[in-house]
């Protein structure tokens, strides 16, 4: 009975590793209770990726939404997940202007565009200004 348990479990570690590697897991399940788990595993490491990992995938992409944290394409104009706007951002940081009460630098928030009070750390919006 235990054997039985532990060619099951194998097999569907297989299935976990086909899935990871961007093979059908649901088939490696199968071939590997078909054949030995362990050759089955042996067959797929030997075998060539049919597709990049997830995690290769998301780092190819350019785009981060500063809404949700969620990757997206370069081109994209709105996220996907939350349905919040990519804006274009100058490659130079904001412009800064000297509070003339205090000498302290107010900041322009990078997201939303509000001019905080000078040595404010988090905007209105919640984005840490830094």
């Amino acid at each position: 009975m235990y054997v039985l348990l532990i060619y099951v479990a194998g097999a569907g570690l297989v299935a976990a590793a086909a899935a990871v590697l961007g093979r059908s897991g649901l088939a490696w399940f199968a071939i590997a209770l078909g054949i030995s788990f362990i050759l089955a595993l042996v067959l797929l490491l030997v075998l060539p990726l049919r597709e990049p990992p997830r995690h290769a995938a998301a780092e190819a992409r350019d785009e981060i939404c500063l809404g949700c944290g969620e990757a997206a394409r370069r081109d994209a104009r709105i996220c996907r997940s939350c349905r919040g706007e990519f804006r274009e951002f100058p490659s130079a940081p904001p412009p800064a202007w000297l509070s003339s009460h205090s000498g302290t630098i107010a900041r322009e928030c990078p997201q939303c565009g509000l001019i905080n009070e000078p040595g404010a750390m988090i905007c209105a919006c919640g984005r840490y200004l830094g």
